[in-house]
């Protein structure tokens, strides 16, 4: 996978799944395995200057995700609260 994330035009399907449209991009494959997959790589990895609005607003949810998952204690089942403040649009 490439240090950063370009333009990889995602979107959303009507039943709530992101997918990656350009299956030359490398995220292509991890959208292929699992939409979480793709987000916590999407998320694990700098945007490009480059990158579509689209894909710059999926990015902030995975980072998000990530930064919330992090915060995790160990050894707990609880679900973590996900914010939905202060996500670019």
């Amino acid at each position: 996978m490439s240090s950063s994330v370009s333009a990889v035009g995602l979107g959303l399907t009507p039943q709530g799944t992101v997918i990656c449209h350009d299956p030359q991009h490398p995220l292509y494959s991890a959208f292929a395995q699992s939409e979480c997959a793709a987000l916590i790589a999407l998320g694990g990895h700098p945007a490009d200057a480059n990158a579509d609005p689209a894909s710059l607003y999926w990015k902030s949810i995975a980072d998000v995700l990530i930064r919330t998952l992090c915060q995790i204690p160990d050894g707990t089942d609880a679900r973590p609260n996900i914010p939905t403040h202060g996500l670019s649009r």
